[in-house]
């Protein structure tokens, strides 16, 4: 998008500084190494069949585990989320 508003040859200021804003925000949550899908957690479907869930358990169990990661009531640690789950 960016490389599209500058080839239209009327650069506007305003619309550019957006880009470089986004950039900027991107490279801080990368930076964080935040938690925002289900593929960001540090443990996976595979964990969790291991401990001994199986079928929507396991999509429920992640979703609960991603929102108290993204709450920041959990680390995205192995070892604390796999703790959180034999909690439950």
């Amino acid at each position: 998008q960016e490389a599209d508003a500058r080839s239209k040859g009327v650069e506007k200021e305003n619309e550019l500084a957006l880009f470089s804003q986004v950039r900027d925000i991107l490279a801080e949550i990368r930076q964080e190494n935040l938690c925002l899908t289900l593929k960001d957690l540090a443990i996976n479907g595979h964990d969790l069949m291991a401990l001994g869930f199986s079928g929507p358990a396991i999509g429920n169990e992640l979703n609960r585990l991603l929102e108290l990661v993204m709450d920041e009531q959990l680390p995205n640690e192995k070892d604390a989320l796999l703790s959180a789950v034999q909690e439950q």
